[in-house]
């Protein structure tokens, strides 16, 4: 039987089971419900097996139907999307229990908020930042309005929500997975199971072995009709309860997933701007640290450029400049000046 039939049988079940239950009303036509008029203990015998058949049709069907969602395509995409972003948040998994601690805050101030306004009340008059109550005076109020108020303010404070955490939203509702648990062995399995094999086991024993059967002698097809509407009836309602666990699996459990994955995605956003702000910071420390080095650089030549290249030289090796342009060597004239008018003295001497 190929796979496409099978999803096919498997779409169309509600339908086949609610075709069944009514051609097997219409044939009801050919006779008349009427009392049995069979004995108490009877009675409880074929209720008990029938309590039976029907428990083991809807537990059969209930699984298959949890079975049925969780191999649906939907539902694997979903639980693969999970899994990439648990992966994508795992370098910053130790801030997310602080994430937490304020979404846990944030989504509580808002359940008390929506609270108080339904009777009029602003939050920030009842709670702190932290959200502890502050006592307030409602005297001088209406009493209609005072009670409302009261109430309101108590319903608030004993409000509750599921708390976010790690462990939810990193696990999508399944066994955590070991990669060192290898499963049970046969012997394991069989010891887990036994007690509820001995209990139907005992059920059964009781039923069957209390009670005889004899051979219908005068056979109708009424009594076989009349138990194949007990059994169809029994088949629609685990059909209805397979369609209702497929749709629990797809819709609800699915749902939730989503949920988580979108918390995650919120998570990633909030470390993604909170990264880029501490980089902004840094950059903005590093381009101050680069600015007063710059600073501190240009000082230091300022201060460089005055000692070597302005120096000033000593008095006695200054110049002058002259109106003219040319240098004024004052010293150098009273020299040669000196000279001239020793010079006759000398020459009268040599004649």
């Amino acid at each position: 039987m190929s796979e496409k039939f099978k999803g096919m049988m498997s779409d169309a079940a509600g339908y086949l089971a609610i075709a069944l239950v009514s051609l097997i009303y219409v044939g009801t036509a050919v006779f008349v419900p009427g009392v049995t008029g069979k004995s108490i203990s009877t009675i409880l015998a074929e209720g008990a097996t029938g309590f039976v058949l029907g428990l083991a049709i809807n537990f059969n069907l209930n699984l298959q139907g949890i079975l049925k969602g969780k191999r649906s395509e939907q539902m694997q995409a979903t639980r693969r999307t999970h899994g990439e972003a648990v992966e994508r948040i795992a370098p910053s998994i130790d801030r997310l229990d602080g994430w937490c601690m304020e979404q846990n805050a944030a989504a509580l101030r808002r359940e008390r908020a929506r609270i108080l306004m339904g009777a009029g009340m602003r939050y920030e008059d009842y709670f702190d930042r932290d959200g502890v109550p502050l006592r307030v005076s409602l005297a001088g109020l209406p009493d209609e309005t005072a009670k409302m108020r009261r109430r309101a303010l108590r319903a608030a404070i004993k409000v509750k929500i599921t708390p976010l955490s790690t462990a939810a939203l990193t696990g999508d509702g399944e066994r955590l997975h070991d990669p060192f648990d290898f499963g049970e062995t046969p012997e394991q399995y069989q010891r887990r199971t036994n007690m509820t094999d001995v209990f139907s086991k005992i059920v059964m024993a009781v039923i069957f072995g209390y009670f005889g059967v004899d051979m219908v002698e005068n056979f109708q097809f009424a009594e076989l009709a009349w138990r194949a509407l007990y059994v169809a009836l029994l088949l629609a309602l685990g059909v209805s309860k397979l369609l209702r666990s497929y749709l629990f699996v797809v819709d609800t459990y699915r749902g939730g997933i989503v949920q988580k994955i979108n918390h995650l995605q919120s998570f990633e956003n909030w470390v993604r701007a909170h990264q880029k702000e501490k980089e902004k910071n840094g950059n903005n420390v590093q381009l101050g640290s680069i600015q007063d080095g710059s600073g501190k650089a240009a000082g230091s030549e300022k201060a460089a450029g005055k000692g070597v290249g302005l120096c000033e030289l000593p008095k006695a090796t200054q110049i002058s400049a002259s109106k003219d342009g040319g240098a004024e060597l004052g010293n150098d004239r009273e020299r040669q000046d000196r000279g001239q008018q020793q010079l006759p003295a000398e020459s009268g001497g040599g004649g």
